[in-house]
């Protein structure tokens, strides 16, 4: 098992957060040149990404550009601005990530961290709506993350725009049509 640090982030939480031994690897800091090197340095930055946004409980990097772990004061070293759009082009290209805001695809924008695809979100959700029987019936995005009957589900607390983009997924694919209501949580989703 690899060595890994203690790392605090304040502001983020109270938890602590184990990050990986290679993330004192300086060269970790520099978009590699060997495009096989490239791809596993990438998947390495998505897979913190991940691991500490699920640790967080966290759907947003406000700014790619200022995030935090993009820089490790305790090595001196930072992912330069080329690094960082590889990084955030890596995790839109596998799904991981999506622009909050689809007009505004610039480094400075908002990234929604999907945890895992919108694709396989979807699934979930329609999965979890069968077992509630709730085909054929409406559900509010409130009931969906925060009711009584989810309480076990792996969605449960999700971040309004995540599960957002997983229904536009559902509704393309004509297993849910969105009831657009006064505010986001009382929106209304018919399974189908």
């Amino acid at each position: 098992m690899p060595e890994e640090a203690l790392f605090v982030m304040s502001g983020f939480s109270d938890d602590s957060f184990r990050l990986p031994s290679f993330y004192k690897f300086k060269p970790f800091y520099t978009l590699q040149p060997v495009q096989a090197t490239r791809e596993k340095q990438l998947k390495l930055w998505r897979d913190l990404i991940i691991s500490y946004h699920r640790h967080h409980g966290q759907y947003r990097m406000a700014d790619p550009l200022s995030w935090p772990l993009f820089h490790n004061k305790e090595i001196d070293r930072h992912l330069g601005a080329e690094g960082i759009r590889a990084v955030v082009d890596s995790l839109l290209e596998t799904g991981l990530a999506e622009w909050e805001d689809p007009t505004d695809e610039s480094s400075s924008g908002a990234l929604l961290i999907m945890l895992k695809s919108s694709d396989a979100l979807a699934q979930e959700v329609y999965e979890w709506a069968t077992r509630e029987n709730l085909i054929g019936n409406v559900a509010t995005i409130y009931e969906v993350l925060e009711g009584d009957e989810c309480s076990d589900s792996p969605f449960k607390g999700l971040d309004v725009s995540v599960l957002k983009k997983a229904l536009a997924v559902l509704q393309t694919s004509g297993r849910c049509l969105v009831l657009q209501g006064s505010s986001d949580l009382e929106t209304g989703i018919k399974f189908v």
